[in-house]
């Protein structure tokens, strides 16, 4: 997997990740890529931006359909606009939420520091 990959690439850096139900049985490819290339995006700005020593992605399963969250405890100062033009990547994230009718929220992790990128895809954007 990515995280795996990264995990090897990046020793000082602890992953974890878990994931709650089978996101391959409720999403459709085109779903389940961009998910994918969006905890993609997040975990490299966590890497290139973020200065985080620990990276933690969530995925579960709900009544309304799927969350998940992307979590650091990198040195961020100010948290991301929905609608900020400010990044690359960060537009990226916003542009595949949008493709998949799934909402993007940034907020201050549970952490000391760092940022929380959390994703909802209700049940309508589903396969």
């Amino acid at each position: 997997s990515y995280l795996k990959k990264r995990q090897k690439l990046e020793p000082g850096m602890k992953f974890h990740a878990s994931f709650e139900g089978a996101v391959d049985a409720d999403l459709d490819a085109f779903g389940q890529l961009n998910v994918y290339r969006i905890v993609q995006e997040a975990v490299n700005n966590v890497i290139h931006h973020g200065k985080a020593t620990r990276v933690e992605v969530v995925g579960r399963k709900q009544d309304d359909g799927w969350f998940f969250s992307i979590e650091d405890n990198g040195v961020a100062t100010e948290l991301p606009s929905v609608d900020s033009a400010s990044g690359f990547g960060l537009n990226n994230i916003r542009q595949r939420a949008r493709a998949i009718g799934a909402h993007v929220v940034w907020g201050r992790s549970r952490f000391s520091s760092g940022l929380r990128l959390d994703l909802r895809m209700h049940q309508a954007s589903h396969a």
